[in-house]
């Protein structure tokens, strides 16, 4: 991939887990499929050299892996192990854990998280739709339950970034948060799931959100959009995307290997040039690699 080299390529969204350190119930051979369907190619160890194999092609500098749903009773033991492999893993620069901010235990969690050296925030889903797949949190309208809020108010206050899961229609209580907290980094994963149907609800929240400075857009996930990201399908949504929040708050993720179940990395990042190709090289930097370095600290990169 040449256009790669030409700046430092960071996947600012990829997963590892090891079946045997922690529970995964998702990802148990009698779990059932996900969203996007049958998994069972995946239930099966992702470790280091797994992913280095996916892309090793891209010349990938630094990575941020995010949390996998681990499903541990210790909210940190994922971290935990992340930190136990990364001095061999040579890729795994930051990370994002799981914490439920309701949880009534949510400041030992965070001061466990404070131990780990690569945590830079949390992840929570809150992507809820009723008959539909797309049941992530208990129910609709979580991010504005007065104990949700309180909790993301003192994840906010460790300087943490909060990353989220959600719908088309659910943009609109992430932006809530982001001007209650408007020093604290958000960062909507996977194009906010954009679906078919879901176009108009969406190009309205991807405007509202972009207003505010604090929010991100990762450019990942977009399986929704298309299997194969081809690029007919995902020009538009990028572009919009990109055009609204702008090159410094957009970044590339991979999912894997969630996502290479659908499309890898490296053709990922081939549909991605075809569509930005004709940004100046400073913008693809940041969307490509920039953007995930300073946002996640990478490398002693301040976040400003």
């Amino acid at each position: 991939m040449g256009a790669a080299r030409e700046y430092k390529l960071i996947d600012g969204h990829h997963h590892l887990w090891d079946l045997a350190r922690l529970p995964y119930a998702w990802l148990r051979p009698e779990a059932p499929p996900r969203p996007f369907g049958d998994h069972t190619a995946i239930k099966q160890n992702f470790l280091p050299a797994d992913y280095r194999m996916a892309t090793e092609s891209l010349d990938i500098a630094a990575s941020v892996h995010v949390e996998a749903m681990p499903g541990a009773a210790d909210p940190a033991a994922e971290s935990a192990w992340l930190d136990a492999i990364r001095p061999g893993d040579g890729i795994v620069a930051a990370s994002i854990a799981h914490i439920d901010p309701q949880s009534p235990d949510l400041d030992a969690a965070l001061d466990a998280l404070a131990r780990h050296e690569s945590v830079r925030g949390i992840r929570t889903g809150i992507a809820f739709r009723a008959n539909s797949p797309w049941r992530f949190a208990s129910a609709a309208g979580l991010a504005r339950a007065d104990a949700f809020r309180r909790g993301i108010a003192r994840i906010a206050a460790r300087d943490h970034i909060v990353e989220m899961i959600l719908l088309p229609e659910q943009i609109v209580e992430l932006v809530e948060l982001a001007d209650a907290h408007p020093h604290t980094p958000f960062v909507i994963n996977h194009m906010a799931t954009l679906e078919p149907g879901f176009e108009d609800v969406w190009r309205e929240g991807v405007r509202e959100a972009a207003k505010r400075s604090n929010i991100h857009m990762k450019l990942s996930g977009m399986w929704t959009i298309a299997r194969d990201w081809n690029e007919t399908a995902i020009r538009a949504p990028v572009r919009f995307v990109v055009e609204a929040f702008g090159a410094s708050r957009c970044l590339w993720g991979s999912n894997l290997p969630i996502e290479g179940l659908m499309c890898g990395a490296a053709r990922q990042i081939e549909m991605l040039h075809r569509v930005l190709a004709d940004l100046p090289i400073p913008d693809r930097a940041a969307i490509f690699g920039g953007t995930a370095e300073r946002l996640y600290r990478i490398g002693g990169a301040a976040r400003s």
